[in-house]
């Protein structure tokens, strides 16, 4: 593949951040001590720019691969643009993007799934041939798991925002591309550090620190679009509509199993379920000053038992609104609000900052059937995340289940690894707090 002056830039700054992090780690390892807390900041902020430059690279390889795939299927068919152009990335697509193209894909999933229609049978067998080279739909298991359509690529990418509003959590979390194979983490314990001499003037031993693996397989997330079968019978599907809704309902349902998720029955453990978290009671936490000294106490049961900085705080969209609308005996916002400089503020409401952490407002975190009585205070670097197709969906199936009932269920499908288990004292549960109000003293 060409390398662009865009992706040399990409590639050069990827290389000269890897470079400074390796200096300040021979320095940490060379003083056998932790960062400083000079030292710290910058080397955090070093972490987030590499997952940036990392991400932007990825999509630009992604991009130039995917013209080079257009130039070669275009010199094929001898449709070559002129020299120094580029050839249309969806040339000889069959699903086209701005659902302009002569076939539809999910109608052509009901046709070659309920109708045994074999030219929709045979669109869809062509168009998973090219698709399944620009779209990783990898799994720790075989191929044959993927019946169905794999999802156009212009269809996630129209969703894009959409989906990501779905998963609050999840978005603040590092992703990195799903493995065919099981991925086994270690988790490094604090334990007896190495090169340590019992006395002075004596041997150095060497100490293993302690380590346990995590092995972790692939889960199936399936996102469900219910409609009836004369709207598809008789043409009226619509299709934007139709795949918007499965991308937000698979985002939304791999975000609430990362929540509360029980591993089992294929489903991913959840933070509230992964043994050996810190946890703190929460029963007085109702108003602002006790959120904020809870949130905080968190914070601190983190930092003291894992030595690492948490990053984020998540609660539901009420709390953080509830959160807003405190005001002091004057009147005045507890919450910085964009023109104003109050004196006594507890955190940012257009920045989403609360006692110094990030603040993620996720919806998921109530469960079903059950009350908004928790906040998650957590390092989000010590999550593992590993997903498919950038964290789409990937196939699109029928379930003829309710066929009979009148209704067509498509379903989109995709694979992904989650857990908290790598460090589970990286999160800290403020449990049993009284559900948010507005109204109330500390919250008027």
């Amino acid at each position: 593949m060409a390398r662009t002056r865009r992706i040399q830039a990409a590639e050069a700054r990827r290389d000269a951040i890897m470079a400074e992090l390796g200096t300040l780690d021979d320095a940490v390892l060379e003083r056998n001590s932790d960062l400083t807390d000079e030292e710290r900041p910058g080397y955090e902020a070093l972490e987030t720019e590499l997952t940036d430059v990392t991400t932007n690279l990825q999509r630009m390889m992604e991009r130039e691969q995917a013209v080079e795939r257009s130039r070669a299927l275009a010199a094929e068919l001898g449709t070559l643009p002129p020299a120094g152009g580029r050839a249309d990335p969806e040339a000889g697509a069959i699903y086209r993007s701005n659902y302009e193209g002569p076939h539809d894909p999910l109608m052509d999933v009901w046709r070659a799934q309920t109708q045994n229609d074999p030219d929709a049978q045979d669109r869809i067998r062509r168009h998973n041939e090219r698709m399944i080279e620009r779209v990783s739909i990898l799994r720790a298991s075989d191929r044959g798991d993927f019946g169905g359509l794999i999802i156009p690529e212009y269809a996630t990418d129209d969703f894009a925002e959409v989906a990501r509003e779905m998963r609050s959590f999840l978005n603040s979390l590092t992703s990195r591309p799903l493995t065919r194979s099981p991925v086994v983490v270690p988790i490094g314990n604090v334990g007896a550090s190495a090169g340590t001499p019992a006395a002075e003037n004596t041997a150095y031993v060497t100490a293993d620190i302690s380590s346990t693996p995590l092995t972790l397989t692939a889960r199936t997330v399936a996102g469900v679009a219910e409609v009836s079968v004369e709207a598809v019978e008789f043409g009226t599907l619509e299709t934007p509509i139709l795949f918007g809704d499965m991308i937000s309902a698979y985002q939304e349902h791999f975000d609430y199993q990362a929540f509360h998720g029980t591993g089992n029955n294929n489903t991913h453990l959840g933070v509230f379920n992964t043994p050996d978290g810190n946890f703190v009671h929460g029963g007085s936490v109702d108003d602002f000053r006790a959120t904020y000294e809870a949130v905080l106490r968190a914070a601190a049961e983190i930092r003291s038992v894992d030595k690492r900085t948490p990053t984020h705080v998540c609660m539901s969209s009420l709390r953080w609104y509830s959160l807003m609308a405190s005001t002091d005996d004057q009147g005045r916002p507890l919450m910085a609000m964009p023109s104003s400089f109050p004196s006594n503020v507890g955190g940012g409401a257009e920045s989403r900052v609360f006692a110094g952490l990030s603040v993620v407002v996720d919806d998921n975190i109530i469960p079903t059937g059950g009350g908004d009585e928790n906040i998650l205070v957590y390092r989000a670097s010590e999550a593992v995340l590993r997903e498919q197709n950038g964290g789409n969906p990937a196939t699109i199936r029928v379930d003829q289940a309710k066929a009979a009932q009148g209704t067509v269920i498509f379903v989109a499908r995709g694979f992904s690894i989650f857990s908290m288990g790598r460090r589970p004292k990286s999160f800290c549960i403020i449990g049993d707090v009284p559900e948010p109000t507005f109204g109330v003293e500390g919250l008027s």
